[in-house]
């Protein structure tokens, strides 16, 4: 009797431990499979414009392309400017919406506001409307306030075009932390940063990064 249920233990074990293995392979090649475009693409960018269109790799990798195109835009905007122009503005719209979205998402899940239902309503009500309709106003606000072809009307874009989405999607991922986890924080005598902190943000950690690559 002890030995079939050894082995019937063992036999779970192996069980497991091939169903996760069969996980990571499955991860693994569902990664790759993503990411092959991104690198196809990048490495595609090194090659002459013979290999491009051949597919081929017969002149080896270059820079050439890159400074084509450094060359091609002087006189306008140079690729450098552009390049931190861009990173500059995702970084800084990317930071603000994280900092205004989690407290948000904090308050319609951890701790209810009051019709929350009718807020979470209004933050996605605001994609419903067309681009048309928003544009014109946005261009004679910005132009008012000379902030046409700056970085910061960009960032206030993006940050009010992000927002809306970033915290509905953090909320939802917050609704799946344990209220247990978070009781016993507070009976502990807990602060409100350090739950979020050490309890809630590990926990929705992932989400939060999904959140953000999404953006």
């Amino acid at each position: 009797m002890s030995r079939g249920k050894r082995r019937g233990t063992r036999l779970g074990v192996g069980e497991s431990r091939a169903g996760a293995v069969g996980l990571g392979i499955a991860a693994w090649v569902i990664g790759l499979l993503w990411i092959f475009p991104v690198a196809w693409t990048l490495l595609t960018s090194f090659k002459t414009e013979q290999d491009a269109s051949a597919q081929t790799l017969h002149q080896g990798l270059t820079f050439a392309r890159y400074s084509e195109v450094s060359h091609s835009t002087q006189g306008t905007l140079s690729l450098a400017t552009a390049f931190t122009n861009s990173v500059v503005i995702v970084l800084v719209s990317t930071t603000i919406v994280l900092l205004l979205a989690l407290p948000a998402a904090y308050a319609l899940a951890i701790r209810p506001v009051r019709k929350w239902r009718d807020v979470l309503f209004f933050f996605i009500s605001t994609k419903f409307l067309p681009v048309v309709a928003s544009i014109f106003p946005i261009y004679v606000y910005a132009e008012r306030w000379n902030l046409i072809g700056t970085r910061t009307i960009l960032i206030i874009l993006y940050i009010a075009i992000n927002l809306p989405l970033a915290i509905w999607m953090t909320r939802s991922f917050f609704v799946e932390v344990p209220r247990e986890l978070i009781e016993a924080a507070e009976i502990d005598g807990t602060s409100l940063i350090n739950q979020l902190r050490s309890v809630i943000l590990p926990i929705a950690a992932p989400g939060i990064a999904a959140t953000l690559s999404w953006g």
